[in-house]
C-alpha cells in the first residue's frame, strides 16, 4: 500500500525575485494547469540549490501520478487561497 504522506513538508521550484522588505522575496510559482500564481515568502522559508530555488510547503496529497495538493506558507495574490496544485516533480 502506498503511503500518502498526509501533510508533509517538501520543496518545490520556484522563481524569486526581490521582495518588499530584506527578509523576503517575492515568489512565483508554477501550477499544474500551466498558470503562475505569486506570494511574499520569508527568506527562511527558502533555498537555493544548483542555481534553482524552493519554496518550503506543505504537501496534503498526491492527486495522480503527475499532480500533488499543496498548502502554501501565504495566500497567493492571485487566487487569496493558500491550496494550489502543482506539478509532482517540480
Amino acid at each position: 500500500m502506498e503511503k500518502n504522506n498526509l501533510a508533509d513538508t517538501t520543496w518545490i521550484k520556484v522563481e524569486v525575485d526581490k521582495g518588499m522588505f530584506s527578509s523576503e522575496c517575492a515568489v512565483e510559482i508554477r501550477l499544474y494547469n500551466g498558470k503562475k500564481i505569486s506570494l511574499f515568502a520569508d527568506k527562511s522559508i527558502l533555498k537555493q540549490k544548483g542555481g534553482e530555488w524552493y519554496l518550503k510547503v506543505t504537501k496534503i496529497r498526491k492527486e495522480n501520478s503527475t499532480e500533488q495538493l499543496i498548502l502554501l506558507p501565504t495566500e497567493a495574490f492571485e487566487t487569496s487561497s493558500r491550496w494550489a496544485s502543482v506539478p509532482l516533480n517540480e
